[in-house]
């Protein structure tokens, strides 16, 4: 079996954001707060775009 290479490494951490991002912003919404502008970002939403009450 092969090492992991620095592509398939890389891959994996940004899957790991994002589905961290995505984590944190549904968590958000559930209990009525605001997901960070940065998880929004991450997510490709466009913060202005992101409704203010829910």
């Amino acid at each position: 079996m092969t090492g992991l290479t620095t592509s398939t490494v890389r891959s994996l951490v940004g899957l790991m954001d994002m589905l961290g991002a995505a984590f944190s912003v549904s968590s958000a919404v559930r209990y009525h707060r605001r997901p960070s502008a940065e998880d929004l970002r991450r997510l490709g939403i466009n913060e202005a775009d992101f409704p203010t009450r829910f």
